[in-house]
């Protein structure tokens, strides 16, 4: 005979089973299913196995998902470490790329490409390198600009000496999307600023050393000068041009006059032991030399000055360059 709280709780019981959908824990499962009357499916944890031991899931102390899913099908865990025993892997096991988001679905940061060996920052993303202090902000950043195609710059596979810089090598040939770079020597102009012959000063009887340069390496050197002369006595008495070289070094050169250019035109030698004579056609004058040094063994390139005669006086402004292959 059923009494009145035997027949609720019948009643309560027969509700529960009777029910679409039921949570319930089994020796196996673990299955939740939303509280509606329309509700079928729920989700379900299934437990590893076999299993050795308990495996534990700890959860954070504050609330929050730890499955994500935007609605694509596509879902990631968030995990905040647990022990391996083998290496970890992270990403995708299908022909899907991965991609990394802060801030949203949409603000995608990184993304590992499925179909090429290659990890992609989305367009106005940038690569920063952190400065290596503990509490450091600053950066350094490499990022793109916007170009019509893709480039591709491939690496030497060396590390370059000091001083070296990078340059696009001719060998593969550079084309519109890609390049090979390899390691430089630089090559500077020679010191400009020990090349200024000085201004006031006398050019003396025979041909003296006004610029003096190293030639370290053999090749062809290119020479630059700039000369700027003043004298009482021009008509017969004329500046003179030689050189000293390294051994088995040749030289050739043209000077020309500003004031003359077509009236004045010499070709210079080259044997460096002659000097070549300056015809100058004004009592001031300011003349150029330009010319190539072909060196095989390296050592000093020497350019001198002297005079048939008169008093020759340099102007502010004469200077001499080598510029090095």
């Amino acid at each position: 005979m059923f009494t009145r709280n035997t027949l609720i709780a019948a009643l309560l019981l027969f509700a529960g089973v009777s029910a679409n959908a039921q949570n319930y824990l089994s020796g196996t499962r673990l299955r939740l299913v939303e509280p509606l009357p329309t509700q079928v499916y729920g989700g379900v944890l299934i437990p590893p196995t076999p299993t050795l031991a308990d495996v534990l899931f700890t959860f954070p102390s504050v609330g929050g998902y730890l499955l994500v899913d935007d609605g694509s099908g596509k879902g990631a865990w968030l995990v905040g470490g647990n022990p391996l025993t083998a290496t970890g892997l992270l990403g995708s096991t299908t022909a899907q790329d991965v991609s990394f988001i802060a801030g949203g679905t949409s603000n995608v940061r990184m993304r590992l490409e499925d179909d090429v060996k290659a990890v992609s920052l989305p367009d106005q993303t940038a690569m920063r390198f952190m400065e290596p202090t503990a509490n450091g902000t600053n950066y350094t950043s490499v990022a793109a600009q916007a170009q019509v195609g893709d480039i591709t710059y491939t690496l030497p596979n060396t590390i370059g000496a000091p001083g070296q810089v990078l340059a696009i090598a001719d060998v593969p040939a550079p084309t519109a999307t890609s390049a090979t770079l390899f390691w430089k020597t630089q090559t500077l102009p020679g010191n400009i600023e020990l090349g200024y012959i000085p201004a006031d000063e006398q050019i003396p009887a025979s041909c003296d050393v006004r610029f003096t340069y190293n030639a370290t390496v053999a090749g062809t050197y290119m020479i630059k000068s700039h000369m700027k002369w003043t004298s009482t006595m021009y008509a017969t008495k004329t500046p003179e041009l030689c050189w000293n070289l390294p051994t088995g070094a040749t030289i050739t050169y043209r000077w020309n006059s500003v004031d003359f250019p077509n009236a004045v035109a010499q070709q210079g030698t080259s044997n460096t032991a002659a000097a070549t004579a300056i015809q100058l056609g004004n009592q001031t004058e300011e003349f150029s030399i330009t010319g190539v040094i072909t060196v095989t063994t390296p050592g000093t390139i020497d350019f001198r000055l002297g005079k048939t005669g008169g008093t020759w006086t340099t102007l502010e402004g004469s200077y001499m360059i080598v510029v090095q292959p």
